[in-house]
């Protein structure tokens, strides 16, 4: 067997490969720490490519978290002083404040997996208080950050 048959083996049961796949849909994965190439904390962008409304492979890119959340910081602070990006397991992948650290669990799964409106939940990380969920449309990331107004009246 060749090199390359091993790492078409192996791309194929990644989740970078196979959910574009079958979701049709471009997908993010991670973050993760990548220790084949950097030993960072990476994230796979992926789309797939189609050919007569068939997948027939993917296209994608790696992108090391440092650089994302130096990207997003200003943004995320924006929003609310510790707003956090989390993917669609809850996993931080950037945040506004630097003790929220990149892969921590934030969030215990994704709220109804499918969630695409903003909603309340209470969250462990910031101290069981209320927290606003906030889905990016078309991706699978959210905004969290902890309500302190609600928390109080509840």
């Amino acid at each position: 067997m060749s090199v390359i048959e091993d790492v078409g083996k192996i791309c194929a049961r990644r989740e970078w490969f196979t959910v574009p796949l079958q979701t049709r849909r471009p997908h993010i994965a991670g973050p993760y720490v990548d220790y084949l190439c950097t030993d960072e904390y990476t994230m796979t962008i992926t789309t797939p490519i189609m050919s007569s409304g068939q997948p027939v492979g993917v296209a994608g890119a790696d992108i090391l978290v440092a650089s994302l959340e130096s990207l997003l910081e200003e943004a995320l602070s924006a929003i609310h002083p510790e707003a956090v990006l989390v993917n669609r397991h809850g996993r931080i992948v950037a945040a506004a404040d630097s003790h929220f650290a990149a892969g921590t669990l934030m969030a215990p799964g994704w709220p109804g997996q499918e969630q695409n409106a903003p909603l309340s939940l209470r969250s462990a990380a910031f101290g069981s208080e209320t927290v606003q969920w906030q889905p990016i449309p078309g991706l699978p990331l959210a905004v969290i950050y902890p309500d302190y107004i609600r928390s109080q009246k509840n």
